[in-house]
């Protein structure tokens, strides 16, 4: 195909640019990768070009070791934009400087060193954000780049009527789901309930909902696993606080900090559920990473989730109480063995990354006037 694409996430969830990367590659165009420590370099295409410039991404580094680190960055990235090649620079990660002027300038820049720049929105308004003041900082933000991409149509819609954002600018593309493995195993039934919360731990995510909703779950016992690291102090000591206020026959366990990719089947494939009580989202790779491993979903009724989740593969929850929850909960132990984890890793199959990405190449490889 000829086509060449730099894709720069700035570090975002490592699975998300491996997938991202691979589709491309595996749909004949050559890809550029601008990659980290996380980056599973050994699961990505032989053929993507993967350039570490972003190095550690250790939490636990000084602040003097992240802002060296990041000024690094920053130098080996922009001699890379201005040496590159490619004609496609897709900024698929989120923006370094957030949402405001740095943002603001970080955009003008790509635009100005690419000959197309694409920035993908992952969520319309920061979580935790969704002020008028950041809306508006965000329009600004969003004429920018010569195309955007989201991963539901509720997305595009909110751009165009709430951002002013020209229709011909956004492009649908739907998330992507990684190779669904061959064999996947689910464990035998028991009394409990196997429940996995899995990603970053932060207040959008509803964490605190779903330990609240235990006091309310009496008819069984529930054994949580809450999987991933939590960057907001006040809400990490809000979760341990309420863990440490769980009671029998109720269990949870906290797993904290970054999850390596080998590790992320057997979190999956041990839990009869994976709940997602989040109070807003657009879209949720995690949601689709549920799917890959044939994995039930029980989620609140927030973004696009109405669109993506079949009676087959789990239900939405009406309301976001933790009363709410538990009846949910309960709805589910009893109809648990009902799923078929075939069926939904066949739907998973439907939005493979290398199927996904295919609405992206035409948009490639038109001519920016």
């Amino acid at each position: 195909m000829g086509h060449s694409v730099l894709l720069v996430p700035h570090g975002f969830q490592p699975s998300y640019e491996k997938g991202f990367a691979n589709g491309l590659a595996r749909n004949g165009l050559e890809v550029e990768l601008i990659g980290s420590d996380r980056t599973p370099v050994s699961d990505i295409d032989s053929s993507v070009k993967v350039f570490n410039l972003r190095r550690s991404q250790n939490p636990n580094r000084s602040k003097l070791k992240k802002v060296q680190n990041l000024l690094s960055y920053l130098v080996k990235l922009g001699r890379h934009l201005l040496l590159s090649k490619a004609q496609v620079v897709h900024l698929n990660g989120m923006l370094l400087g957030g949402t405001g002027w740095a943002a603001l300038i970080e955009c003008h820049i790509y635009k100005l060193v690419a000959r197309k720049f694409f920035l993908t929105v992952h969520n319309l308004l920061p979580h935790d954000n969704e002020s008028e003041e950041k809306k508006a900082e965000l329009k600004r933000l969003y004429a920018v780049p010569h195309k955007l991409v989201v991963h539901t149509e509720k997305m595009k819609r909110a751009l165009i009527e709430e951002y002013e954002v020209a229709p011909e600018r956004v492009v649908v593309m739907h998330h992507g789901v990684d190779e669904i493995p061959k064999i996947v195993s689910a464990p035998e039934p028991e009394v409990a309930l196997r429940v996995l919360i899995f990603g970053g731990v932060l207040p959008y995510k509803g964490v605190d909902i779903f330990l609240k909703a235990l006091v309310h779950c009496s008819a069984f016992p529930i054994v949580a696993k809450i999987v991933g690291e939590s960057r907001n102090a006040q809400y990490a000591k809000e979760i341990r606080g309420l863990i440490d206020k769980v009671s029998l026959p109720h269990r949870v366990e906290w797993v904290q900090g970054f999850v390596p990719e080998d590790d992320v089947q057997g979190y999956f494939e041990s839990a009869d559920v994976v709940v997602l009580p989040y109070r807003h989202i657009d879209q949720s790779g995690v949601l689709f990473t549920a799917y890959r491993f044939g994995v039930p979903v029980v989620a609140f009724d927030v973004g696009a989730f109405k669109e993506y989740l079949p009676p087959y593969a789990g239900f939405l929850v009406a309301g976001k109480s933790p009363e709410a929850l538990a009846e949910a909960l309960e709805r589910f132990y009893t109809s648990r063995l009902e799923y078929s984890r075939d069926a939904i890793r066949n739907f998973a199959d439907s939005y493979s990354w290398e199927k996904t990405v295919r609405t992206l190449i035409p948009h490639y490889m038109e001519q920016i006037i």
